[in-house]
């Protein structure tokens, strides 16, 4: 199959998981038999269609029934049984969340305050004897399904069975140790270095959350293939010693003990396969290009797990890896000065290029200099995931000064990674829409294929009659539009009228001044994901109109991040520096809005454009 091939396969695979249009059985193995005939007959490409057929039948039956299984929307029931933990607990206001397999189906369950202290050292892999009642989970489809959720549980008893299989109570043993070791750090640094080691994002606070998002460094909080090439690098002297057939299950075994301490995320899910197709192939004697390896490892997942399409992180996963091995060396080879920094900058801009289209559409926006800063915080990371994963278990294990010692790079390099992020988020740096990110990606793509096209020419006819000046011409042409677009998007829709509003939170702008909601519902985690939706650089009037230590605690995080003006509270006493907020018109810039007060509850009514 050739690499063309293998991506069509790859393509056809995940379509037909996400539509997941059941077929009979037997239709799948009439396909098959026709295939293995194929096959015997040495029709290669009839055969590779006929393979790619069932492939496709398979995985749409397959995503049928996975959905069909979830149960979502059954009829609320009790469920009492063993329950196995598969996410560690999180602790939240009034209790811990964690999500439990009982009877087959996976639940997320909220555990009150009666339970926590039972559930709150509780690591994956580990049962129970659980008692609750299920009810239905409010949540997109596509987080639901690729989280396998069934619904939600409410515990109302537990107990401990057992500790789980061997092979989780070692990478829990590892992931404990590691913690162990970082009783020297701040809760801070805690947080940030179990995100790049082991994307363990359960400590980190929403402030840093989004400082990492606006900056484009969210994805060194998160495993990845670049975590995956480091455990391989950190086990290189080992598997260096070996011989062929050892060194490939050496590195297998690697990949799967750290597929299990990272909890089987999806992108770590993809970057394992791959580096088990890569592993493979090397041991077999056969080259595989980088576009095939992410095709092949894509096709794998997708067949065992075909619910692994709606996930985000995977689809950012997959974008970024297609992204890297194609534009990556192209880009590069664009780029003057030091070969080590383009290489570098080719990267960054190529996993920029992937991941853009995407983002955009979940967060409104990107960063412009994301490139940029993850060009000089993605090399420390790197360090800092290697020295972690060496140093964190004996630290771990020889504690006191030891510990603290060993800690000194560790906190050295997190500062670094926490002064980039801080810089990366700056109000007043700028950001693109949906309308400048896909003119960059055009911009982006054009300039690398035209090295790419130029590359190839060199050894052709080509060569001696030079590079066509009409076709100099179109590329250069189809850069100039796509760099006009991100011009426009900065300068003309960057400051149109704009609004957000997620029940409790309400925001709006018309470019240059910003006026905030927050009401009963609000919360921090979507008032800061407004500041990025609507790509305003500061909030000019804050208006708090409910929510008492929820709303105070919002716009401490909201002056962490951003310059916010005036703060109007309904009882000034429950936020600092604020002033009293009474019924009228409250407006900066263009923005203007009406505030309301009848029968002691205030409203809000944004303006009209």
């Amino acid at each position: 199959m050739t690499e063309r091939e293998a991506l069509l396969a790859a393509i056809a695979v995940a379509l037909a998981a996400a539509f997941a249009v059941a077929c009979p059985w037997w239709v799948i193995v009439a396909a098959g038999v026709v295939a293995a005939g194929l096959v015997a007959m040495r029709r290669p490409m009839l055969a590779i269609v006929a393979v790619v057929l069932v492939a496709v039948l398979a995985t749409g039956t397959m995503a049928d029934r996975a959905e069909v299984g979830l149960g979502i929307g059954a009829a609320p029931r009790a469920v009492s049984g063993i329950g196995r933990v598969v996410t560690d607990p999180e602790r939240r206001p009034g209790g811990l969340v964690l999500e439990v397999k009982v009877d087959g189906a996976r639940y997320r369950s909220f555990v009150g305050p009666e339970l926590a202290p039972l559930l709150a050292d509780a690591s994956v892999g580990d049962e129970f004897s659980l008692k609750g009642r299920t009810s239905d989970l409010n949540g997109r489809w596509e987080w639901i399904a690729s989280r396998h959720l069934s619904g939600q549980l409410r515990i109302s008893s537990a107990g401990p069975v057992a500790a789980g299989s061997w092979w989780w109570r070692c990478a829990n043993w590892m992931h404990h140790t590691v913690e162990d070791g970082l009783g020297s750090y701040s809760s801070v640094d805690r947080a940030l270095l179990l995100g790049v080691v082991f994307g363990d994002d359960r400590g980190q606070t929403e402030v840093e959350r989004y400082r990492f998002r606006a900056s484009g460094l969210s994805h060194l909080l998160a495993v990845s293939g670049q975590n995956v090439g480091f455990v391989l690098v950190a086990a290189g002297p080992v598997l260096g010693r070996l011989r062929l057939r050892a060194r490939w299950a050496v590195t297998v075994g690697v990949l799967v003990w750290f597929a299990l301490v990272t909890r089987l995320e999806p992108s770590v899910l993809r970057a394992v396969a791959m580096a088990m197709v890569a592993a493979t192939a090397a041991w077999w004697g056969r080259y595989a290009s980088g576009l095939r390896i992410v095709a092949v490892a894509v096709t794998a997942l997708i067949m065992v797990d075909p619910l692994l399409v709606w996930s985000t992180g995977f689809r950012l996963s997959v974008a970024a890896s297609v992204a890297l091995v194609v534009l990556a060396r192209p880009i590069a080879r664009q780029i003057p000065g030091p070969r080590l920094v383009a290489d570098m900058l080719g990267v960054s801009l190529a996993a920029q290029i992937g991941t853009a289209p995407l983002l955009v559409g979940i967060a409104g926006s990107v960063p412009l200099f994301g490139p940029l800063v993850n060009l000089v915080a993605v090399p420390v990371a790197g360090w800092l995931m290697v020295w972690g994963v060496v140093s964190g278990p004996v630290a771990g294990l020889l504690g006191g000064p030891v510990a603290v010692a060993i800690g000194l790079p560790s906190r050295a390099m997190l500062w670094w990674l926490r002064q980039m992020a801080d810089i990366g988020a700056s109000p007043g740096l700028e950001r693109l829409g949906p309308l400048g990110v896909w003119g960059l990606t055009l911009g982006l793509v054009l300039w690398a294929l035209r090295g790419l096209s130029t590359d190839r020419i060199e050894g052709s006819r080509a060569r001696r009659v030079g590079w066509s000046v009409a076709r100099r011409r179109q590329w250069w042409a189809g850069v100039v539009i796509g760099l006009s677009l991100v011009a426009w998007d900065l300068t003309v829709v960057a400051h149109q009228p704009r609004r957000f509003d997620d029940g409790g939170v309400s925001i709006w702008t018309d470019g240059d001044a910003t006026v905030m909601r927050l009401g009963s519902g609000a919360y921090e985690a979507a008032a800061l994901s407004a500041l990025l939706d609507v790509r305003c650089g500061a909030v000019d009037i804050v208006i708090v109109t409910g929510g008492g230590k929820t709303s105070a605690a919002i716009v401490w995080s909201l002056r962490q991040v951003t310059d916010v003006g005036v703060v109007l509270v309904a009882d000034p006493a429950t936020v600092r520096d604020s002033v009293a907020l009474v019924p009228g018109t409250v407006g900066a810039g263009g923005v203007s809005v009406e505030v309301a007060l009848d029968d002691d509850r205030w409203s809000v009514n944004g303006p009209t454009w």
